[in-house]
């Protein structure tokens, strides 16, 4: 998704915060963005895809977990 952006400016850099839920199986039940400072709902939508489709590990002892998730984006 950053990549894809970056043929669009090659300088976009910010910080976004996710927000998500997840159940006992691992499976993504609930994402959305808590914050951003990158204001591209382009990049906004395809990371909360790329999330909403991932799986994690199987949670032991608990049903729902609730997470956020800071990410930065910065060109290397």
């Amino acid at each position: 998704c950053y990549q894809t952006q970056l043929k669009h400016d090659a300088d976009l850099t910010g910080q976004m915060r996710l927000r998500l839920t997840v159940d006992a199986q691992g499976k993504v039940i609930a994402a959305s963005i808590a914050s951003s400072t990158l204001g591209r709902p382009t990049l906004h939508h395809c990371i909360l895809g790329a999330i909403r489709a991932a799986r994690f590990y199987r949670i032991a002892r608990a049903k729902v977990l609730q997470l956020e998730v800071p990410l930065e984006f910065k060109v290397n």
